[in-house]
């Protein structure tokens, strides 16, 4: 492809996510984090910062990059997930911020991390990318009877027009889930839609069991074991304080979280003001 012509899919891809973001947003889809049928967490309670085995980094509940927990192994539960979980990670965000990892420690069988631009070319005939454009085939009604695999891009959502026009994505298929309203704790400007990527992970398994079997009884929602862990952390620590949450109204005040003990949230980095590091996907 040219340099103009590359340019100019850019600006145009640029474009209509610029639109898409300041468009009016539909109804979202809330959900309540409370009736998650999730493992315990007791094994994550009480845990400090210890040095990882195989990196000898300082880290508090799993290592992020040698992808190790540090909780009770007997305890950490494993989902088996129906297709590959394939995850594309653009560098500039720290590993540290990405909730993507959570789906790697929970099923570390069916999913892959991946760093853009070096990841794979998966197979269109076989892989589709979970991205909201117009057109992109709601999970409701995809076929799904050759889908072998799922791509998701982990990044910030201004970052989207960088990694969209990337050759090797642009020619999967596209599919898209219902909107939901995200329950992450990061501040971000392009709405309540735009979820981390754990979030739409989680999403995408449950319409996908969906589609494929009509009903949904928990199999996936410890996808969000950690995800739910940390905001129970985060809430409780700023209500029991009394402290006010004000980059994300209403947020401390969400009927649907999850609870959990309170602990110190040092390790749940719940800075507020920093950007969200989650998946392009509002699902309209």
């Amino acid at each position: 492809m040219a340099e103009p012509e590359r340019a100019a899919k850019k600006r145009k891809l640029n474009e209509a996510f610029q639109a898409k973001v300041k468009q009016v947003k539909a109804p979202l889809t809330e959900l309540n984090m409370g009736d998650l049928k999730l493992a315990s967490h007791d094994s994550l309670q009480g845990l400090e910062r210890q040095l990882c085995p195989k990196c000898n980094r300082k880290r508090k509940y799993f290592c992020y990059d040698c992808f190790l927990a540090f909780s009770d192994p007997a305890a950490l539960p494993k989902v088996e997930l129906p297709i590959h979980c394939e995850v594309v990670h653009y560098p500039t965000e720290t590993s540290a911020k990405s909730t993507a990892i959570h789906a790697k420690m929970m099923a570390p069988e069916t999913t892959s991390i991946h760093e853009f631009p070096d990841h794979p070319a998966f197979d269109p005939a076989e892989t589709v990318l979970l991205f909201p454009s117009d057109d992109a085939t709601p999970i409701s009604e995809l076929d799904i009877s050759k889908v072998k695999r799922v791509v998701f891009i982990d990044s910030q959502w201004n970052r989207v027009n960088r990694i969209l026009p990337d050759e090797k994505l642009a020619r999967l298929p596209k599919v898209k889930i219902t909107s939901y309203k995200t329950h992450f704790w990061r501040y971000q400007q392009e709405g309540a839609d735009c979820l981390s990527t754990i979030e739409a992970i989680y999403h995408f398994y449950r319409e996908f069991h969906m589609r494929a079997h009509g009903k949904y009884d928990g199999e996936y929602d410890n996808l969000l074991w950690y995800f739910s862990f940390f905001h129970g952390l985060i809430q409780n620590h700023y209500k029991s304080n009394q402290m006010d949450f004000p980059r994300i109204k209403g947020w401390l005040g969400d009927p649907n979280s999850h609870s959990a003990p309170s602990s110190s949230t040092s390790s749940a980095e719940p800075a507020p003001s920093t950007p969200s590091t989650s998946t392009p996907n509002d699902a309209q």
